[in-house]
């Protein structure tokens, strides 16, 4: 076989993958845009309440490690949220003073994020807002132009996570800071220790058949490697950035005096050290990016 022909091989390989990629994805958009609503649901309960704990640790984290990128001490702060949903992370952000461009490929999530934030955000708040279509994986942002960029409950069902790193970081500014809630949500094909049936632990799920996204997760990367662990493996992979990665683990007890859950937030490696056999359900990664100055 001349060297021709093995490039022409090599080529129709990557085009068959890309498309196998887009395919994917296309179901991915797909099953979120039947979710959209009721997803939504789950994002106002939220608000009132920030019962995950989401809210008050992103702000810990950008107080601890960018302090400088904090809205209240800069109202022209950038921020991005990566497969934005509802808007749960991009009202959040917009209350503080950061304009904020949230992205997302399903039509359905950008309309529920719009709504939602012309109910809970003031008309000032809206201005900040830039709602947009866009592929997590490749979002339409300039290199170095934004200081904050987050996203939760996004990368686990990204079919090339390892991109979504790149490009995130690529357009961070140097001192910028990105933040990743996510979880080990299907790790259960890896580990049976993991397995739930999350038909019985969702809510607001109007009729829509979660079994949709357990297939599609079965052929996703993330899905197979024990988080965030893996994560802090590819951050370190790419050689190209300087970063400062940190990843916490949420830690869920029961408040003995009101008998509700309580989530706290400990770091990766005190967390194995205190609970050596407890599973990873949910975690934030927090990454620095320094300047190569």
């Amino acid at each position: 076989m001349s060297a021709t022909d093995t490039a022409k091989q090599r080529q129709q390989l990557q085009q068959l993958q890309q498309l196998q990629q887009q395919q994917l994805q296309q179901s991915i958009n797909s099953y979120w845009d039947l979710r959209a609503s009721g997803y939504s649901a789950d994002i106002v309960s939220e608000m009132q309440d920030d019962h995950k704990g989401t809210l008050a640790q992103l702000d810990l984290l950008i107080s601890q490690y960018a302090p400088e990128i904090n809205a209240q001490a800069s109202a022209q702060a950038q921020a991005v949220d990566l497969g934005c949903g509802p808007a749960l992370l991009t009202m959040h952000l917009a209350k503080q003073g950061f304009v904020v461009t949230a992205i997302d490929q399903s039509e359905q999530m950008r309309k529920q994020a719009a709504h939602n934030c012309t109910q809970f955000l003031s008309a000032k708040q809206q201005e900040r807002v830039h709602i947009v279509a866009g592929d997590v994986m490749a979002p339409p942002l300039a290199a170095k132009s934004v200081d904050l960029i987050v996203a939760r409950d996004v990368f686990w069902n990204l079919p090339d996570p390892l991109q979504a790193y790149k490009s995130a970081l690529a357009a961070l500014k140097d001192d910028g800071l990105l933040v990743i809630f996510d979880g080990n949500y299907y790790y259960g094909f890896q580990n049976a220790a993991y397995q739930k049936d999350y038909s019985q632990t969702h809510k607001h799920l109007e009729g829509v058949d979660v079994s949709q996204i357990e297939k599609l997760a079965r052929v996703l990367p993330l899905s197979y490697h024990l988080r965030p662990q893996y994560d802090l493996e590819l951050l370190r992979s790419l050689t190209q950035f300087k970063v400062e990665p940190h990843a916490s683990i949420a830690h869920k007890s029961t408040d003995p005096t009101t008998n509700k859950e309580v989530i706290s937030w400990e770091d990766l490696e005190q967390h194995e050290a205190k609970h050596p056999h407890a599973l990873i359900e949910n975690f934030v990664l927090c990454v620095k990016k320094i300047s190569a100055v």
